[in-house]
């Protein structure tokens, strides 16, 4: 067995989808009509959501990781998750949420509102900071990027493509799964 972390040649994740062909967003039909629905409309908010997420822990991580211990506001990567975090809540506002799906409409808007309390935090973290682990502000703002991933797992239905991660793409699985 290959125990490499590369991908083999003749694996399949180097195919590159025919873009003349449609992407198959629509849920399975398992689900009710109007759940379907809502899982077909809340699919760009969640992926949205979750690169928004991505921007501000990477903007913090950027943060933690400073020699200068300033954090640079004016970088478009922080102005672009801002304006997708206030257009997510829009988004959000304005789905006809069915029955089945309030709870996960709720645990979507709980993240959108962590995220902007973290994005919030993120603008009133000082420049001078001496121990930034031991600042409150800090420590708020992990809890608040934690609060969001939680609820970002919790809201994953992968039958109707709302996953936070593809495994079916992850190194090494086409020399475990075939046995390369």
């Amino acid at each position: 067995m290959n125990n490499t972390n590369i991908h083999t040649a003749h694996c399949d994740v180097w195919e590159i989808q025919d873009s003349t062909e449609p992407l198959n967003a629509a849920p399975p039909p398992e689900y009710a009509p109007d759940t379907a629905q809502y899982l077909t409309s809340i699919r760009p908010v969640y992926d949205l959501l979750g690169r928004v997420m991505a921007q501000l822990a990477g903007i913090f991580l950027l943060y933690l990781s400073s020699q200068q211990r300033e954090l640079p506001l004016d970088h478009s990567m922080f102005n672009l998750a801002q304006e997708q975090l206030d257009g997510c809540e829009e988004q959000l506002r304005a789905l006809r949420i069915p029955h089945q799906a309030r709870r996960h409409h709720s645990l979507l808007s709980d993240m959108c509102k962590h995220l902007q309390q973290a994005s919030k935090r993120i603008d009133s973290i000082g420049t001078h900071q001496r121990n930034i682990f031991g600042n409150t502000d800090t420590r708020l703002l992990m809890r608040q990027l934690n609060k969001a991933q939680r609820c970002f797992i919790a809201t994953s239905e992968p039958g109707a493509h709302l996953s936070p991660v593809d495994f079916s793409h992850a190194c090494c699985s086409c020399g475990v799964s075939k046995g390369v």
